[in-house]
């Protein structure tokens, strides 16, 4: 993507573009929180707890997680979104794209 800011045309960014400092590693904490709360919802039907209870823990993990997504996103903006959508697009992850 060219445009006036691009470093390839010598532009400079324009202020507020990206989040760094603190707010940034929040936001990808919580990513990477979110993923692992996806991960560990299915391995709740591992444990040697009662029917019940895997429900709740396996919605409970499901649910943090979204929160978990959907808060990071607004941390760390639209467009670091944007960025990584195409590089976890599954047609192109596979070749098919």
């Amino acid at each position: 993507m060219t445009g006036p800011w691009d470093p390839k045309e010598g532009g400079a960014k324009p202020h507020g573009d990206e989040k760094s400092g603190p707010a940034r590693v929040v936001g990808i904490g919580l990513l990477a929180f979110a993923v692992l709360m996806w991960i560990s919802a299915p391995a709740v039907l591992l444990l040697p707890l009662s029917g019940g209870q895997k429900l709740w823990m396996g919605t409970a993990l499901l649910v943090a997680g979204e929160v978990a997504f959907w808060v990071s996103a607004f941390v760390l903006g639209r467009e670091v979104f944007r960025r990584y959508r195409g590089r976890l697009d599954p047609r192109r992850l596979w070749g098919r794209g």
